[in-house]
């Protein structure tokens, strides 16, 4: 695995901005890749905060003369400000990419959303091969397992975040509730992008300018209002969140009131969230006593965002340790799958050797040969075949006096210096224990005695 990218804490937002690729972008240059350069398999992701290609390490070559053509200044850029990291280093950033540790804002969802888009991206283009899906799918069942088990995403720390989660605590069923925004400026619309992503369906927008009221109702498909028909905007809402630069009160203790009124039911009294993030305040403070009514200002926000702050530092070094062990587990795994090929051979030239000689030992034995004398020249065989190429290995490295070699030898083959391995014989018992009668155990005894 190869990375090869820019991101924002080494690079200027400038170099970014010129790196950052647009959808159309995108088209092109997987295009580009494919048809100019024969890369056969690679994921970009391109963010306000970072471009990374993620390719085969045996595309490197290609991938630098993409970007070189791509960005005048690609070496001078990556030099300066870029990074490419190999293997480890590149499955290690590709986790902490998806769990938040490498983001500006340290634990935030998007950029896995992000990263799963980029793959699916790059997957309906036919340009994700099997084996860099299997990476990304296993970077992120890490990512998902260390978000969970480090609670990093548990603390909000940004204001719209906060809110939506405040909400969340209140109402089980968020998606179901309706929500006025007093405001359609860009914290307003923030805030809306947060609770459209869990689902919330209704919307009322009251804004002193009905054009801009409407402009943001038309992309949530809710109602807009001006400041004048604020009443007929709030009503049937269950979270109501001001942000505005009106320098006085909008929502005073009796227009709660007679809101309030409306959310009395079968007898029960259905709670309503404010959350006031203006400055100065638009909602009267005396609102909050009223029964049934939640109210939390810009400040009592901010102040959950320091402690969830703290504590999401706290969850980020957690999730670092956990990091670790999660990858060290991958990196033995993937390792495994690299090299499978040689593992099945070593099987294959095990089996090889042994099959003729049952064979051989089977015809024998239909001529006349006892089955303990065709197992003792199976064994004697075997073992002199198997052996062959190992002995005359270490005879060589003894020869040579290479201690590295002749020590590998005594792992692989579990060799002592003073005979067979106790160890070795132990678990060669304990197999035959549940695999032979008493009768074949006695006469395995008397084979490893002469061995």
């Amino acid at each position: 695995m190869l990375i090869s990218g820019i991101n924002y804490r080494s690079t200027p937002i400038k170099l970014r901005d010129k790196w950052a690729l647009s959808e159309k972008d995108l088209h092109q240059a997987y295009y580009e890749l494919k048809s100019d350069y024969n890369v056969s398999s690679a994921v970009i992701l391109s963010t306000c905060n970072r471009t990374e290609i993620y390719s085969l390490l045996s595309d490197e070559a290609k991938i630098d003369n993409w970007l070189n053509n791509r960005y005048e200044d690609s070496k001078a850029v990556m030099a300066t400000y870029g990074y490419r990291l190999y293997r480890t280093d590149a499955l290690m950033h590709t986790a902490r990419v998806a769990i938040g540790l490498d983001s500006m804002v340290i634990g935030e969802p998007q950029i896995f959303g992000q990263m799963k888009k980029a793959l699916r991206f790059s997957q309906e283009r036919q340009f994700l091969s099997s084996n860099l899906s299997n990476y990304f799918q296993k970077v992120f069942k890490i990512a998902k397992n260390v978000r969970t088990e480090s609670k990093i995403a548990d603390h909000p720390i940004s204001m719209a975040f906060a809110a939506v989660k405040l909400s969340g605590h209140m109402f089980a069923n968020l998606n179901e509730k309706k929500i006025c925004l007093i405001g359609a400026g860009e914290t307003s619309q923030l805030i809306a992008q947060h609770f459209t992503a869990q689902g919330v369906k209704k919307w009322a927008v009251v804004n002193r300018s009905i054009s801009n009221a409407r402009l943001l109702a038309s992309k949530l498909d809710g109602e807009a209002f001006g400041l004048t028909d604020i009443s007929l905007g709030l009503k049937d809402a269950d979270i109501i969140v001001a942000a505005t630069a009106c320098e006085y009160e909008l929502l005073d203790k009796s227009l709660v009131q007679s809101l309030m009124k409306s959310r009395i039911k079968a007898g029960v009294l259905t709670p309503l969230l404010i959350l006031d993030l203006s400055v100065p305040r638009n909602v009267d403070e005396k609102v909050a006593k009223i029964a049934g009514v939640y109210l939390y200002n810009i400040d009592d926000l901010n102040q959950v965002i320091a402690d969830n702050l703290q504590t999401r530092r706290e969850s980020a070094e957690k999730a670092e340790l956990l990091l670790k062990s999660e990858v060290m587990a991958l990196k033995n795994d993937l390792c495994i799958a690299e090299h499978q090929s040689l593992l099945v051979n070593l099987r294959k030239n095990a089996e090889s050797m042994a099959l003729p000689l049952k064979e051989k030992m089977l015809r024998h034995i239909k001529r006349g040969l006892s089955p303990e004398e065709a197992i003792e020249q199976l064994v004697s065989q075997l073992t002199a075949k198997w052996l062959h190429q190992p002995t005359a290995g270490l005879k060589d490295a003894l020869l040579r006096g290479d201690t590295q070699a002749v020590e590998l030898m005594k792992q692989l083959f579990l060799l002592t210096d003073t005979g067979v391995n106790t160890d070795l014989k132990n678990d060669l018992d304990n197999d035959l224990d549940n695999d032979l009668d008493l009768t074949d155990k006695n006469l395995y005894d008397e084979k490893i005695h002469t061995l």
